[in-house]
């Protein structure tokens, strides 16, 4: 039994074959990320944040499921002794694949500007930046593709794990100026970045015009191997790869520009966004709401709902309150006899027009009715009976 691919000479074959290096190299990666995921986790919980989000670990584990597909059976033997296609195909599927997926699933960054930096600090801030991500993955794609490392370094376990290692970590400083924790303090600019990613779209591009416009085989280790199929010849086999690094891997940065672009749009979008609405300062509707149980959440459910509700032009809107006095019934089902014998009204002041402002009336009533319909029955009747809503509409109005 083999722990890692490597090039035997061996025949080719379909059976499926184990390597537990490459489960044993996955699962200590797996490992790793739990263990980050759950310090980060416990951190924000004491923190009182929301969760970590669960698009990142998706992206994780998306990247080490390229990352395991890329180096176990069948692309994994393949790459390493049969076909030199599979070797351009393994190579993108770690550098321009696995590589960002997994960095995009990491925790952020917690960039501690003002403190002094740890010499692990200070390796991270050098590796983070472009031009040495730049040089270190050219080099690294470099030196794994001369013919001579190739045909030393793939018949043997390590040589060959070192050959995917290399890949991986050097794919990792290139992406980290773009994403992931690395990036805390040389994250790239946009029109930055889409410069920076000429590097990944032109680096293996150099290797595959050499395969392209080679004479004869460059590979002996793939020269010489059993043919996977026998109407594709090694000198076939190797324009194939040139052509996987130039269209495939172009297709692969295409991609990351489309994401990229997304980002950049959703970030506008965000800048671009109306301010959110503040809740008045009033220490007596403080006062009023602290006094019921629940009733400082459902004052923020509500202006959440009143947000939700608005159009994107808001000129002319504001929150108020106003305040009614009730008349003590002593209702002891509904725990009456301890509230505030004071209502507070929240007021939404619009400049919308009678249809305009009944429609979001509605909107606002049915997303704040449903949170309402969520709370047990006592304290949805005491909230209720502490905090009311109404629209104002108030004509034009100079903001």
């Amino acid at each position: 039994m083999e722990w890692w691919p490597v090039a035997g000479g061996e025949a080719w074959s379909w059976a499926w074959r184990a390597y537990p290096g490459v489960w044993l190299f996955i699962a200590a990666i797996g490992a790793i990320y739990v263990l980050l995921v759950r310090a980060e986790q416990a951190r924000l919980r004491r923190r009182g944040e929301a969760g970590f989000e669960g698009w990142r670990v998706a992206c994780f584990a998306g990247g080490l499921a390229l990352l395991w597909a890329s180096l176990d059976w069948p692309l994994g033997p393949m790459a390493a002794g049969y076909l030199a296609t599979a070797n351009a195909a393994q190579d993108l599927l770690v550098t321009l694949g696995a590589a960002p997926l997994m960095l995009v699933g990491l925790p952020p960054s917690r960039d501690r500007q003002r403190q002094p930096l740890s010499l692990l600090g200070r390796a991270r801030g050098i590796l983070g930046q472009p031009i040495i991500a730049a040089v270190i993955f050219g080099v690294a794609l470099m030196v794994t593709h001369l013919p001579s490392v190739v045909d030393a370094l793939r018949p043997h376990m390590l040589g060959s794990a070192a050959i995917t290692t290399t890949w991986l970590v050097s794919a990792v400083v290139l992406w980290s100026p773009l994403t992931g924790p690395l990036a805390g303090r040389h994250r790239l600019p946009y029109f930055g970045a889409l410069i920076f990613l000429a590097v990944p779209f032109v680096f293996p591009k150099i290797a595959g015009a050499f395969f392209v416009f080679a004479d004869e085989p460059l590979y002996k280790v793939y020269t010489t191997a059993p043919r996977v199929f026998d109407d594709v010849s090694a000198m076939q086999d190797q324009h194939a790869a040139g052509f996987v690094l130039w269209v495939i891997g172009s297709l692969m940065v295409v991609a990351a520009l489309g994401a990229l672009f997304r980002r950049w749009y959703m970030e506008d979008r965000r800048i671009a966004a109306p301010p959110s609405l503040e809740i008045p300062a009033d220490p007596r509707a403080v006062d009023l709401l602290f006094e019921v149980q629940g009733g400082w959440a459902a004052l923020e459910q509500l202006v959440a709902s009143v947000e939700q509700a608005l159009p994107v032009n808001r000129t002319g809107t504001a929150l108020a309150f106003g305040y009614r006095e009730r008349a003590e019934d002593g209702d002891a089902e509904t725990g009456a006899e301890e509230m505030p014998s004071t209502q507070v009204i929240l007021e939404l002041y619009l400049a919308l027009g009678a249809a305009a402002e009944a429609g979001i009336a509605q909107r606002i009533e049915a997303d704040y009715g449903a949170y309402l319909g969520r709370l047990p029955r006592r304290r949805r009747a005491a909230v209720s009976r502490a905090l009311a809503f109404r629209v104002v509409g108030y004509g034009s109005r100079v903001t």
